[in-house]
């Protein structure tokens, strides 16, 4: 006679490594660690994909060393190659004629606007400067406080990105019991999920930059108008377009604010192109993803809208991963438990 479920190990391990990873994940997205657990899963996936070409001459172990090592290079070129980027930009650009042109945007905006609303913007850039050094100083906390959550977001993607290539590289070790072996099952299944969407998400990324760059290099001059940085910001949409919601946030914000030193007409027609190009991407996510992960379109649509409204941006960036992880407990788990 077979024990009952609620007597068996196997099935009493499966339950408490289901209430250890909620719990994990409810307190990555309450403390606002998704973007760290997010860079410790993209190390984990880096370092095995790119071990799998070198498996075939080497040990699974060495293979792996080796891969780190030249995933951790990779990370480090592109981090200074960024900051190389950010201070040639900072000490070529030029600022002069970009405040020039943010007065001639002034003036067309004062002209084409109501009085009582052209009243309303500042008289020149040397306005817009003592305004915007007046809100820093009026919220110098609040900046600060968000110098010193970025700070604590680099240095915990610092540690799980070490934590993760540590279990990369790890070698399989004795059997397990049967709730060791029950975790690294429900892990797996995260990662398989974190892997499949992160795919999809590439795919996206590469459709939005093309799409940009046909709208700065092409759509733009074709009118006689050439943005300054194009090519800049076609990159920085590739590289941000990874980085679900809010890459295509600030790479969109850098596009719009550089139209708007050109004129305002322009800085209206990228918020148009962005905004329709956003909500395609909105619905492309969740057709793409969906494909990934075996999800209707709706279905993603439903878990992402629910997601912002519990846990805000971290919510819509992890809610595909975790219903993707949760399709594919459900479906083995209530078998399981029909079998029995």
């Amino acid at each position: 006679m077979r024990p009952a479920l609620s007597e068996d190990p196997v099935w009493q391990a499966q339950l408490v490594s289901f209430a250890v990873v909620i719990t994990l994940i409810a307190v990555v997205l309450i403390e606002g660690l998704v973007p760290a657990a997010f860079f410790g899963l993209l190390v984990f996936t880096a370092v095995r994909l790119a071990a799998r070409p070198i498996e075939a001459r080497l040990s699974p172990g060495w293979s792996r060393l080796i891969a780190l090592a030249v995933i951790a290079t990779l990370i480090v070129a592109v981090l200074a190659g960024a900051s190389y980027g950010v201070i040639q930009l900072l000490i070529h650009a030029q600022w002069q004629a970009l405040l020039e042109r943010l007065q001639q945007a002034l003036d067309a905006l004062r002209v084409s606007l109501p009085a009582n609303l052209a009243d309303a913007l500042p008289a020149d850039t040397n306005a817009v400067i003592a305004r915007v050094s007046g809100l820093l100083q009026d919220h110098a906390r609040t900046v600060s406080e968000l110098g010193l959550g970025g700070l604590r977001s680099v240095v915990l993607c610092l540690i799980t990105g070490i934590i993760a290539s540590m279990v990369a590289v790890e070698r399989a070790g004795p059997e397990q019991g049967p709730l060791g072996a029950a975790l690294g099952e429900r892990i797996y299944r995260i990662w398989d999920a974190f892997r499949k969407i992160l795919f999809a998400q590439a795919k996206i990324s590469v459709i939005n930059t093309v799409l940009t760059s046909v709208y700065l290099w092409a759509a733009l001059p074709a009118f006689g108008v050439h943005l300054p940085h194009s090519r800049l910001l076609v990159i920085a949409t590739f590289l941000l377009g990874f980085v679900p919601v809010l890459g295509n946030l600030l790479s969109n914000g850098a596009i719009v604010l550089l139209s708007f030193t050109v004129s305002p007409q322009v800085a209206g027609a990228s918020l148009v192109f962005l905004l329709v190009i956003h909500q395609l991407e909105y619905f492309l996510n969740a057709r793409m993803v969906g494909s990934e992960v075996e999800c209707k379109a709706w279905e993603l649509l439903c878990v992402m809208l629910l997601g912002e409204s519990l846990f805000g941006a971290s919510g819509v960036v992890a809610a595909p991963i975790l219903y993707s992880w949760a399709k594919s407990e459900l479906g083995p788990l209530l078998t399981r438990k029909a079998l029995a």
